[in-house]
């Protein structure tokens, strides 16, 4: 099941924007099925009742009136927690006991049997980064399988320099090692050959 991300920092209206592309440009016909915010989108400080709450400067009509991110109706929770000591496994408790299927994504190395797990550093949109990243996975392919699926990082179609040729090797490396498919450029104004790449129905398909 593939996915989108894009990092937002100024609220609303550009994931209603986000949301609007992924329909006009093809993403949803293809299988483009999530809209994932990054960092930023919630407050420093909880509320009285210890829940978190959306930042009010950057969506000043909140993020839905809900307490948890069942309530709020969430799909797929990143939870991004490098060097923890056992709290990706209360999250990972906590949302089984809501009886939502979420989708568990963290940044500890397959510990506490999520759903993703990011099994290297940040990638960074050079094919020297892109190839880095997919060395340190020859090793571990042998791990992922039906609800559990190694993370080598989002993609970096689209953003920085990487040719045409560079991304579609990245696009089908990591279609092909069954990684989520995270998308990271502006999807409002798509390069067409980026846009070629993303909606490449075959590749998906082996994804």
């Amino acid at each position: 099941m593939a996915l989108v991300e894009r990092r937002l920092w100024d609220g609303t209206v550009i994931i209603i924007h986000i949301a609007d592309a992924m329909v006009t440009h093809g993403f949803r016909k293809v299988g483009y099925t999530y809209l994932n915010l990054d960092y930023c989108w919630s407050n420093s400080k909880r509320s009285q009742s210890k829940k978190l709450i959306p930042d009010r400067k950057a969506f000043p009509h909140g993020i839905k009136d809900a307490k948890t991110f069942a309530d709020w109706g969430v799909d797929y929770l990143k939870y991004d927690n490098c060097n923890n000591t056992g709290v990706s496994a209360a999250m990972r408790d906590a949302l089984k006991a809501t009886k939502r299927p979420i989708y568990h994504s963290i940044c500890n190395w397959g510990e506490s049997e999520p759903h993703f797990w990011r099994t290297t550093t940040d990638i960074w949109s050079v094919w020297k980064g892109i190839l880095y990243v997919l060395d340190q996975q020859r090793n571990i392919t042998k791990f992922v399988g039906p609800g559990g699926w190694n993370d080598p990082d989002m993609l970096e179609i689209g953003n920085g320099k990487l040719t045409f040729d560079e991304q579609k090797s990245h696009f089908s490396l990591w279609a092909a090692l069954k990684a989520p498919l995270l998308l990271g450029f502006d999807l409002r104004n798509p390069p067409k050959d980026t846009l070629a790449v993303a909606l490449n129905k075959k590749i998906i398909a082996v994804n």
